[in-house]
């Protein structure tokens, strides 16, 4: 198990490293999460891996799994 500081700690310290400006540690955990989405996993799935434990709040998330897919047919019938 990892400490909450700690963790907290290593990240600001990695951005002040790479001049990272107004990236926080949670823009990951959203970005993560919509890219499973987009991935095609449920929002069961999701909730197992990201730890959600309100459905309402992954809910968000869901629409880009619907506008990938529309992507990714567009694409196929563009090939």
């Amino acid at each position: 198990m990892f400490n909450h500081k700690s963790v907290r700690t290593a990240f600001r310290r990695g951005c002040g490293d790479l001049d990272i400006r107004d990236l926080h540690f949670h823009d990951l955990r959203h970005e993560g999460t919509s890219r499973l989405f987009e991935a095609g996993f449920t929002i069961e799935q999701v909730a197992l891996v990201t730890g959600h434990k309100d459905w309402k709040m992954l809910r968000r998330y869901t629409h880009l799994s619907q506008r990938c897919s529309t992507l990714s047919t567009r694409r196929r019938l563009h090939s």
